[in-house]
């Protein structure tokens, strides 16, 4: 996958327009289509700014890498550690999944 279909599959997955991500970012949404057309890339600057926006990582955008900077993957990661640390690996029946939550990759 590219780094314009990483960026348009965030963008959709959040329910943002271009002409909205365009606005927030100070930009034409003709850039933004540029970048989601694989034609040109972001400048440094807006690139940290639509990381940011999109919830996900500068290495997510330009190489696919997983998502690890973000921020509610890390949060859900130490919530499933402090619940196996308080409930011995095992919760009780009555607390729901915390993958009901997750935001979907």
């Amino acid at each position: 996958m590219s780094a314009g279909a990483r960026i348009k599959e965030a963008r959709r997955g959040l329910s943002i327009t271009q002409s909205d991500l365009a606005l927030v970012l100070n930009i034409t949404p003709s850039a933004i289509s540029q970048w989601e057309g694989d034609l040109t890339l972001p400048d440094v600057n807006k690139l940290v700014a639509l990381s940011i926006i999109l919830r996900c990582s500068v290495d997510w955008i330009l190489k696919g890498d997983e998502r690890e900077s973000d921020p509610a993957n890390e949060t859900l990661a130490r919530i499933r550690r402090l619940e196996a640390w308080a409930w011995n690996g095992r919760p009780p029946r009555f607390l729901p999944s915390l993958d009901a939550f997750r935001r979907p990759a």
